[in-house]
């Protein structure tokens, strides 16, 4: 955000931060929140039943759901010698929900197919 000299930078918005104030972590966290909330809105909109039908991207959303469901936490052997543990850690963290999600959704996309 460009402030100039002197000036206070205003509030954010929604009670976000601005991007100097947020940490490593706290993007990470945004991240893997922002995929969590894709598969799961996307979930939600396959078995909810509107008054119009729409193509549905399955090709794309298998894709996917088959990406998250490869990661295993082992560090792939392109990556850099100085990966932190605590990034192993954390992603190794949040693999259970990625992957609970990714299967919720392949359940929206059985149950979307067969209607």
């Amino acid at each position: 955000m460009l402030v100039p000299p002197g000036e206070v930078p205003p509030h954010s918005l929604w009670g976000q931060k601005l991007l100097e104030e947020t940490s490593d972590e706290e993007r990470k966290r945004n991240k893997i929140s922002i995929v969590s909330m894709l598969m799961l809105s996307c979930s939600t909109m396959l078995t909810t039943s509107y008054p119009v039908q729409v193509t549905i991207p399955v090709r794309s959303l298998l894709a996917l759901v088959e990406r998250v469901l490869m990661v295993d936490g082992s560090l792939p052997k392109a990556t850099s010698p100085f990966v932190i543990a605590t990034e192993q850690e954390f992603v190794c963290s949040e693999l259970p929900i990625l992957h609970l999600y990714s299967l919720e959704l392949l359940i929206s996309i059985i149950k979307g197919m067969r209607r």
